[in-house]
């Protein structure tokens, strides 16, 4: 590979003073990705002939034939056929099952060539790829309230180009409209896509995982900010963020929700939408205040000694949060006529925008273990010809958090002098509030009993209260 040479990376600020009481900042710098990890998958030595990946796909004589189709099947291995060495001309002459287990060379370098590598993974990075950068930018006004308050407002902005991302080199083209291939009223000619690369531009090559400059981000951003500095024993600090963060794929060890980090070749703009971490409005507000009452304090300052050590020099804490639900990617299982990858996440139709359906409306499953939150009826599956619906990624906005913390915390003098004891109380998600994280399962089924169904797994702790003390000296 070559390695680019004329990556320029500037950082420039800028401070200035309208006032005694207002400030303007503004920034923007270049960040470069030297080297972005995808698992292995972007690793030269995960590839042939340090790892090779051997994939057969195998079909027995006894499977269903509504799901088998047009594609070959195969009698369980005999014994004979079991002593054979793995054939790669030849890669399902028989059915094997778990515990027949591998044959032989199956994994071996040695039967990988150029002319038969149709069972074998391969991965590709291209020699001239260049260096994936983001460009980061911001406009920060800031204004003194008062003599403890602080408010500023910015605009946050971050824009990524040439990262990387993965996609199958190899992905198959989807079966073209025929006499009997069309749509799903005449599904007859259709071609199993993937059963011995078919429906692949190469057809000596199974999956040829690449990698390529073709990852896409954008982030802009309002955030405020409200900050009161202890003034008469409160401190306040309020933060809101009001964004949206778009890309074209995750991270490839990243992938909540039903997100890939692979890209659709035949569609890449298709793949933009939000992220997965796109979580439009975020609302916190945390509070820390010394209650009147005690030494040094508003009352209570001559109070007798008993009184002060149970009723005086307490704090209270609180820390309130509120944000958007989670994104997410809605997909489904293709069946093997639209099947175009084996890496790839292919998204239904959506049909309406009532995907998300509203909490009287929701059902318990699963003897109660379970709730279907997301609506079967807004999903259609693509037809044969068109295996990727019009569901955009990461479509799917989910319920919002909410939680409220709160504390109190006393320190006790002890003796000797400067010897203390710390006493906290916490409750977290005081409320008790609800907050479904996200569905278990994300892939669409007209006939699936587990799609939208949100269960304990997924779903934010109940309400916690603990206690806790420590002895400083």
């Amino acid at each position: 590979m070559n390695t680019p040479k004329l990556d320029f990376a500037p950082r420039l600020g800028l401070a200035y003073s309208v006032d005694q009481k207002t400030v303007i900042r503004a920034g923007y710098g270049i960040n470069f990705a030297q080297f972005n990890r995808e698992g292995g998958e972007n690793l030269l030595v995960y590839n042939l002939p340090n790892i090779v990946n051997t994939n057969v796909n195998q079909i027995p004589s006894f499977a269903n034939p509504g799901i088998v189709g047009t594609a070959k099947t195969e009698s369980v291995c005999t014994a004979a056929q079991l002593g054979a060495a793995f054939d790669p001309a030849n890669p399902t002459p028989c059915f094997r099952t778990t515990m027949q287990g591998y044959p032989t060379d199956f994994t071996s370098p040695s039967i990988v060539t150029a002319a038969s590598n149709a069972s074998t993974q391969a991965r590709y990075i291209p020699k001239n790829l260049p260096t994936g950068y983001v460009q980061s930018y911001h406009l920060t006004v800031q204004r003194q309230l008062g003599p403890s308050t602080t408010f500023e407002v910015s605009y946050v902005g971050e824009h990524g180009v040439k990262l990387q991302v993965l996609a199958d080199y190899n992905q198959a083209n989807a079966n073209p409209v025929t006499a009997t291939c069309n749509g799903n009223l005449v599904t007859s000619g259709c071609v199993n896509l993937l059963n011995q690369n078919q429906g692949r531009p190469l057809k000596t090559f199974t999956t040829i995982e690449e990698t390529l400059p073709a990852g896409f981000l954008g982030y802009n951003a309002l955030q405020t900010k409200l900050e009161h500095r202890a003034g008469h024993g409160l401190y306040l600090l309020n933060s809101f963020t009001y964004s949206r963060a778009q890309d074209n794929a995750s991270g490839h060890l990243d992938t909540p929700n039903g997100d890939n980090s692979r890209i659709n070749l035949t569609n890449p703009l298709g793949e933009r939408g939000p992220s997965a971490y796109n979580q439009p409005l975020n609302e916190i507000l945390t509070l820390v205040y010394d209650l009147p009452y005690g030494k040094g304090r508003m009352f209570g300052g001559s109070a007798p000694l008993l009184l002060q050590e149970a009723l005086g020099g307490w704090q209270i804490t609180a820390i309130n949060s509120a944000s958007s639900g989670q994104a997410v990617n809605v997909t489904y299982s293709p069946d093997s006529n639209q099947s175009v990858s084996t890496i790839l996440n292919q998204r239904p139709n959506q049909i309406s925008n009532a995907a998300v359906l509203p909490k009287s409306k929701r059902v318990r499953v699963n003897g109660n273990q379970g709730i279907t939150a997301l609506n079967l009826n807004a999903f259609s599956l693509p037809d044969q010809n068109h295996p990727y619906g019009n569901a955009g990624r990461n479509s799917i906005r989910f319920d919002p958090f909410y939680q409220l913390d709160l504390g109190l915390h006393k320190s006790f003098a002890l003796y000797p002098e400067g010897t203390s004891f710390d006493f906290r109380v916490e409750a977290f998600n005081i409320l008790n509030q609800t907050n479904l994280g996200f569905p278990g399962s994300s892939t669409y089924s007209p006939t699936s009993t587990s799609f939208g169904v949100v269960t304990a797994a997924t779903t934010g702790p109940a309400r916690i209260l603990q206690f806790a003390g420590k002895i400083i000296f």
